[in-house]
């Protein structure tokens, strides 16, 4: 269970540098506010996950 923690844990992280990159590159602002509800959600996750990885060790 704690191996598919960290690849969620990995995979969220590259999900939100991705979406922060889209966000600064994106022409249109919808496309703009979306990237940053996603990275704001990404942000969440991550640190929902963070602290579930460390808390089972």
């Amino acid at each position: 269970m704690l191996i598919i923690k960290w690849i969620a844990f990995i995979y969220i992280i590259v999900d939100a540098i991705l979406s922060f990159i889209g966000t600064v590159v994106a022409k249109t602002t919808e496309k703009r506010g979306a990237n940053a509800i996603m990275l704001i959600f990404n942000i969440i996750v991550t640190i929902a996950l963070f602290n579930g990885i460390f808390d089972s060790l």
